[in-house]
């Protein structure tokens, strides 16, 4: 990331801190929010590094209440220099603040972090659902490459669109690609059906994968009840189960091995089944922690186990008959009340991002030192954008090559573009 931008994080982070560190300016400040947003208070959260989005979070919070920030600073300048102490340095350090805030420049460069960051937030967010299958990595993938790629980000230096996508081809090429790609289009069903059921497949698995890319015989929406089970899912206000609807076209039991056209359902479930992160197993560890704390820190572990588990069901047996409360959606753009979550302290300083943007750079760095680890070439240099990218290594592909991303303006029209979110 430019230097320019690391600066306005930085300063960002600055204006948090003084705000939040001195009572009298922070309680004239929510005083001049209350007016300004009819009734309406926002708190300024600083970021933890152990919390997902936790800059972006930041960025946008002080930019939702840039009115009442600058309002404030241009009519009470002098109370501010003299709100967090009568020394000079204090006084020195309030001007600095009082600086930041007019400069209509920083204001700009923030906004610009946030369009930069919100991709990236919003792809954390679909990744690290309790519901993401392997379809939904790989669509978010190519929609990111397509967010940062020179034609469709106008506003985006060339310098950080590169750097952006040649993470996202250095992650993509370490995946099992053959599943990811197979997940979203049946391109290569031999091979991973090969890969699952030990045979190749026979002409049936073929004619059906045939008939499902065209929408024909048993793969017609009509037949496979599509509308009515959408219907119903959004009326119950739950995510899709996309193994519910190949389950109910399943004409075999469960354990039975695939034979003739049904092998193309069993491996489609196969394939959708997995989850593709570890936030569920996360969640689970912390509620562990819940159960076994200090004050019950004799308990083993079969007997923690089995507390969660009941606890769990507990919690679905409320959310199913109404009882319960759901988290709130995140709402991009527009961030809600604060949250009161706590995280614990991290080695690392939230607050200077200098050294946390250092860090997934030497990281990145890190995982380049590999045995025999094939070179992927993505989208330009940012001095000449418009060049193809090419892929050594056997069976790789690019994400640059993966997707037509020039037909992603005519496809979001019909519905089936990068465009899904």
């Amino acid at each position: 990331m430019k230097s320019d931008l690391l600066l306005i994080i930085a300063q960002c982070l600055e204006v948090i801190k003084w705000f939040n560190n001195h009572g009298t300016a922070l309680a004239l400040l929510q005083k001049e929010m209350k007016f300004t947003y009819e009734g309406k208070i926002w708190s300024l959260v600083l970021p933890v590094i152990t919390r997902w989005m936790a800059h972006y979070l930041s960025s946008t919070r002080l930019l939702k209440v840039k009115g009442a920030v600058t309002s404030y600073v241009h009519q009470h300048e002098e109370k501010l220099k003299v709100a967090g102490g009568k020394t000079q340095e204090v006084q020195k350090k309030a001007e600095e603040i009082i600086q930041i805030v007019k400069d209509s420049s920083f204001w700009n460069g923030l906004a610009k972090i946030q369009a930069i960051l919100e991709p990236l937030a919003i792809a954390a967010n679909i990744t690290q659902a309790s519901h993401t299958c392997l379809d939904h990595v790989l669509l978010t993938l190519g929609n990111l490459f397509r967010i940062y790629s020179s034609s469709s980000t106008q506003t985006l230096d060339a310098e950080i669109a590169y750097g952006i996508q040649s993470s996202l081809e250095k992650q993509w090429e370490k995946a099992d690609q053959d599943i990811f790609i197979l997940a979203v289009l049946y391109g290569i069903v031999d091979k991973v059906f090969t890969r699952f059921y030990g045979r190749v497949g026979d002409l049936a698995l073929y004619k059906a994968f045939t008939d499902y890319v065209r929408g024909e015989g048993d793969f017609l929406s009509e037949e496979m009840n599509l509308e009515w089970i959408k219907e119903m899912f959004n009326a119950e206000d739950k995510p899709l189960d996309v193994v519910f609807v190949w389950k109910t076209i399943d004409s075999q039991p469960s354990n039975a091995p695939p034979e003739g056209s049904n092998a193309l359902v069993k491996l489609a479930m196969q394939i959708l089944t997995p989850i593709a992160n570890s936030a569920g197993c996360k969640r689970t560890f912390s509620l562990f922690g819940s159960i076994h704390t200090k004050y019950h820190n004799r308990l083993k572990a079969e007997k923690i186990h089995k507390t969660g588990v009941v606890k769990m069901d507990i919690k679905r047996s409320q959310l199913a008959e109404g009882h319960g409360t759901n988290r709130s959606k995140r709402k991009f753009g527009q961030m809600e009340s604060p949250s009161d979550e706590n995280s614990p302290a991290a080695p690392l300083d939230p607050s200077d991002f200098h050294a946390l943007a250092d860090l997934p750079i030497n990281e990145a760095n890190d995982d380049d030192i590999e045995p025999n680890s094939s070179q992927i070439h993505v989208a330009a240099q940012p001095s000449n954008p418009g060049s193809t990218s090419s892929c050594r290594g056997h069976g790789k592909i690019t994400l640059e090559r993966l997707f037509s991303y020039d037909l992603t303006e005519a496809a979001l029209n019909n519905g089936t573009g990068l465009d899904f979110y």
